[in-house]
């Protein structure tokens, strides 16, 4: 059936996508663990047109003519349908289907299981060229701060390509690294399929695979676990055929580092970073990356310098929100709080509803003796992102300006069972426990949010959001803002930093972390 053809959700045949049993007539997926999902009619009307071409592309008006019997309908419409199947696919679907977004021309499926038999090749060998292979592509305020943090674009692609690749490989690389930082799933899978779009056109570009593999190395950090391994294994693979035609390929190196878990892996990760800079200064991706890690180690002040020169250091670049994020944060935890508020200001100016902005500018002003402008931002509708637990942010800000001994005994209690509910918010209270001087609190939720002990915080950040985090992945930076001021100064601080590994790989680099060299 050609994927124009008109869906009649009655009369299509039950099919399987992945782990994924499919009945059109119901609109019901069936997962082989049990798990059920009922979709939109339209919904399921699009992800039949989408399985038809196996594994081709479906153009808008395509769409329109099989799932809106040919009715004019608008952009708005249509990218409402394929939000909520990519809420689908990260959902029950995880694991089983992607969908991907062709730009300027339409989209296409990509079950997951295929494409990780096939969209890799190994090294040495080129795709056919009768074959056309797959490729596929604060917590508090409701947003996962993790990956969402990250931002870029076509700066991330910068110097000279080599001959042999055409300005459109160029392109796809710049516009592969503008989604990838994004902060968002649906946008991460765009990126993978760019860059499978770029090994494709050119099979024996070692920067294509390397991209390709850190898209697949960075984004498992915050996949479930068996999702997880898997992207670790593509990444891997993708890695290798960059060293096979590149063995010092520091893009495939940076992919092998990120490969791996942040706890215990800092220094190999550090140490990829800082070659690849090395070898190639103008890339302002090693920069961020490193500014991100050395934050996770206690040395803020290191990442600010680093992540200061971004842009070229002289302001010939404006700064993406992600780039912006970073390196305000680190002016922050360096004790650099003026010109961290000069940065917010420029940012905000360019970005004023940026959630990640945002909620790092309501942070900074709740731990920074200004509750009061913490309350007045969370106050004003109209600088507000769409999303946000706006009450309780409200209600915390007041807390930090009054400081009632009795509402800080009754947040204790209700910040730990909130805690419970997702990583984002344990993350979170561990600094404001911490900030009112609620330090056994503070240790004790530490204790769960590293090492599960006392009580399970979910990998998952709490109902219905798309990113997890296991215990390994757990980001230790909070331990080493200034919210987090009062832990350090305890005796109990030392265990904690031992046993996380923090300790180790302060004697193997030589550096201690800014608490101890202030």
């Amino acid at each position: 059936m050609g994927s124009a053809e008109r869906i009649d959700l009655a009369h299509e045949a039950d099919l399987v996508i992945g782990r994924l049993s499919v009945s059109p007539a119901r609109r019901e997926l069936r997962r082989e663990d049990g798990q059920r999902e009922v979709l939109e009619h339209r919904v399921m009307q699009v992800l039949i047109a989408l399985h038809r071409t196996d594994g081709g592309i479906v153009t808008r008006d395509e769409l329109t003519r099989s799932c809106w019997d040919g009715r004019i309908v608008g952009d708005d419409a249509i990218n409402r349908v394929i939000s909520r199947l990519r809420k689908a696919a990260d959902g029950i679907g995880a694991g089983s289907f992607v969908i991907e977004t062709i730009t300027k021309i339409g989209y296409r499926l990509v079950e997951e299981g295929r494409e990780a038999a096939s969209s890799v090749l190994p090294p040495g060998r080129a795709p056919s060229p009768a074959a056309r292979p797959t490729r596929r592509g604060f917590a508090l305020g409701g947003a996962a701060l993790g990956i969402a943090a990250l931002a870029g674009g076509a700066w991330l692609y910068r110097r000279a390509a080599p001959p042999a690749v055409s300005p459109e490989v160029q392109g796809l690389m710049g516009r592969g690294w503008t989604m990838m930082f994004q902060g968002n799933r649906d946008a991460q899978i765009e990126a993978a399929g760019l860059f499978r779009h770029v090994v494709e056109l050119a099979p024996d570009y070692a920067d294509g695979w390397g991209a390709l593999g850190f898209v697949y190395a960075y984004s498992s950090h915050y996949y479930p676990a068996g999702e997880r391994e898997a992207r670790r294994d593509r990444a891997r693979a993708a890695a290798a055929r960059a060293f096979a035609i590149d063995p010092g390929n520091g893009m495939a190196r940076v992919a092998l580092a990120f490969a791996r878990p942040w706890r215990g892996h800092w220094l190999e990760i550090e140490r990829a970073l800082r070659g690849a800079g090395r070898a190639r200064p103008e890339e302002d991706l090693f920069r961020v990356t490193l500014g991100y890690i050395l934050g996770m180690v206690g040395r803020f002040a290191e990442a600010a310098d680093i992540l200061g020169r971004m842009g070229g250091g002289n302001r010939r670049r404006t700064l993406e929100p992600g780039e912006y994020y970073y390196l305000i944060e680190a002016l922050w935890a360096a004790g650099r709080l003026e010109e961290a508020d000069r940065r917010i200001a420029e940012a905000v100016a360019l970005y004023p509803t940026h959630s990640n902005i945002f909620f790092l500018r309501y942070n900074i002003y709740l731990f920074s003796g200004r509750a009061g402008a913490a309350a007045a931002l969370i106050a004003d509708r109209s600088g507000r992102p769409v999303q946000g637990d706006w009450d309780r942010l409200g209600r915390i800000a007041y807390l930090f300006e009054n400081r009632p001994p009795n509402d800080i005994a009754r947040f204790a209690a209700e910040g730990m069972e909130l805690a419970r509910s997702s990583w984002g918010y344990a993350g979170k209270m561990v600094e404001c426990f911490a900030a009112l001087g609620l330090v056994d609190e503070a240790f004790v939720l530490a204790d769960a949010f590293f090492f599960g002990r006392g009580f399970t915080i979910p990998e998952r950040n709490g109902p219905g959001s798309n990113y997890y985090s296991a215990l390994e992945d757990r980001e230790t930076g909070i331990l080493f803002l200034p919210s987090t001021r009062a832990m350090r100064t305890d005796r109990r601080f030392r265990r904690l930093t031992e046993e996380l590994g923090l300790e180790r790989y302060w004697r193997e680099t030589g550096v201690q972390p800014d608490y101890r060299r202030t």
